[in-house]
């Protein structure tokens, strides 16, 4: 079996004045990136990123771009000069966006775009709507959560705005309740740390920019993801391309669910995790969230001598998932056909099993005739029909449970799909 590999992608606040420069002196890859951002953005990048002001580095409408150019240029760097390929991508905040650009969800040129707008909204809700941020450790989630609901009222607002770690947690809202709340909370025994920031990201105080990049997102193309990627909003991964303006909207005002994100790595057995430069805050987080995943931090050639391991695994084994994936929908169709019928109602065997067998066996002979990979939201497609298979055959639920295991082992894809969830939680109602 391949090395179940996630790569990670950091967001706002990662930022510091020389990143990327390794990057942009070793690769003629990462150069064309930053060259890439330089047309697109109409200033230059590199020189932002290496011998820039740190305050007008930090500043969200420049930070933004600036740390996903960054990311992409160490992405697709460590795609073309190395043999490890993503089983799983997932990004914090902002670096959602860039996971997605690296799915090849979201074009670069557009992601840039995407990005330097969200940024000039956020800077602009520090304005109309200021507020703060902390940080919270030492009192357990539950304790917090309930704190925030009792202290916040309907003109003063205070949220979870990012579960990290365990002991990790950032609240979000009015200035004046927040630090209200950091008294209180240190008072409990809590230790509480204002963040450095002018408005509550991820609160129902970003409810107005959250409408506005809604329609900047409205005129994107995306496209299928090629890797699935993990949604800071449902630490699930997304089903399709369709979801994404969705998803990237609510994210805006909705709480950052990083800890259930590096839980699902874990639970899909997921074993070794690369973070994109600029540094190494997800790494860290790792540690608090799931220290058995092992995590680098990829800057560069600088990088390869503590990814040996990691890098002498993929050398000696194959992928999963460019090999396998190809054969999902073709054996949901024959565990369809080999799944024993109790059910005699001819109707309910139409619906249930014909006519959504029949679409899935029209998909897969388009995906064999075109010579490619499934797409995410084609395999959701085909799991679904043969959930509506078991169900329509009454086939008992040790029955499907063993089948979808198999499955999911023998292609590949079990850090995309979780029996589970399919089979109890209506992971794709």
């Amino acid at each position: 079996m391949a090395v179940r590999t996630a790569f990670l992608f950091p967001g706002q606040g990662s930022q510091y004045v020389g990143m990327g420069n390794a990057l942009f002196l070793e690769s003629a890859v990462a150069r064309q990136i930053f060259e890439e951002a330089n047309d697109v953005l109409g200033f230059d990048v590199a020189k932002l990123c290496f011998k820039g002001d740190l305050t007008e580095l930090t500043d969200t409408y420049n930070a933004q771009p600036a740390i996903l150019t960054v990311s992409m240029a160490a992405f697709r760097t460590l795609m073309a000069e190395t043999p490890i390929k993503p089983f799983i991508l997932a990004g914090h905040s902002l670096g959602e966006i860039s996971a997605l650009v690296a799915s090849g969800a979201i074009r670069f040129q557009d992601g840039l775009r995407l990005v330097r707008r969200r940024g000039y909204l956020m800077r602009e809700a520090s304005i109309s709507a200021p507020g703060s941020m902390a940080a919270i450790s030492g009192m357990p989630l539950e304790m917090i959560e309930k704190k925030c609901a009792e202290y916040s009222n309907h003109d003063q607002i205070l949220v979870l705005s990012n579960i990290n770690s365990p002991d990790q947690i950032v609240i979000s809202g009015d200035t004046r309740m927040v630090t209200k709340a950091c008294e209180l909370l240190t008072e409990e025994g809590a230790y509480a740390t204002l963040l450095n920031v002018s408005a509550a990201f991820h609160s129902p105080l970003m409810k107005q920019a959250s409408c506005e990049f809604a329609a900047e997102l409205n005129r994107i193309q995306f496209s299928e993801l090629k890797w699935p990627v993990l949604s800071n909003v449902t630490a699930l991964p997304y089903r399709s391309y369709h979801d994404i303006a969705d998803y990237l909207t609510r994210q805006m005002v909705s709480t950052v669910m990083w800890s259930k994100s590096m839980q699902y790595l874990k639970y899909n057995q997921v074993e070794a995790a690369i973070e994109m430069e600029p540094r190494n805050v997800l790494r860290n987080l790792m540690k608090w969230n799931e220290p058995q995943i092992k995590t680098y931090s990829y800057k560069g050639v600088e990088s390869m001598d503590l990814m040996e391991e990691l890098l002498n695994a993929w050398k000696t084994t194959e992928p999963e998932a460019t090999t396998s994936t190809h054969s999902l929908v073709e054996r949901c169709l024959a565990i369809a056909i080999c799944t024993r019928n109790r059910n005699w109602s001819e109707g309910e065997y139409r619906l249930g099993v014909v006519e959504p067998y029949r679409q899935v066996k029209l998909m897969q002979d388009k995906i064999e005739s075109e010579n490619r990979q499934p797409a995410y939201d084609e395999m959701v497609q085909a799991i679904q029909m043969l959930k509506s298979v078991f169900v329509t055959k009454k086939a008992p639920i040790d029955e499907q449970t063993e089948r979808l295991q198999q499955l999911f082992r023998e292609s590949g894809t079990s850090a995309m799909f979780s029996t589970e969830a399919i089979l109890h939680k209506g992971l794709f109602q």
